[in-house]
């Protein structure tokens, strides 16, 4: 069952990609960047919380794997619906 989970979690993570481009940058306040910079560290952490779940083999370890993934699913996608919102998607992120 956790190679089926796993292979769920790499479909996930492949299907998901921030492309946040350094030319145009400049063209965003400080405020935009802050914002366009929390959702690529939230991007970093719901990858390394799949990579964590990877790697445990202790049950209750298993346990909190699954509860960090999804609470950093959960803030990545709130961030990017954030971000389409204020009509970023178009002009900064890439979701392919």
């Amino acid at each position: 069952m956790q190679k089926s989970i796993a292979s769920i979690l790499n479909n996930i993570k492949d299907g998901f990609k921030l492309d946040i481009k350094d030319a145009g940058r400049e063209e965003y306040d400080d405020e935009t960047l802050d914002f366009l910079d929390e959702i690529k560290q939230a991007r970093e952490e719901w990858i390394a919380a799949q990579n964590f779940f990877e790697n445990a083999t202790d049950p209750d370890l298993i346990d909190y794997a699954i509860y960090r993934i999804e609470a950093t699913r959960r803030r990545y996608m709130y961030l990017i619906k954030q971000a389409k919102k204020a009509d970023l998607e178009d002009k900064f992120i890439l979701i392919q």
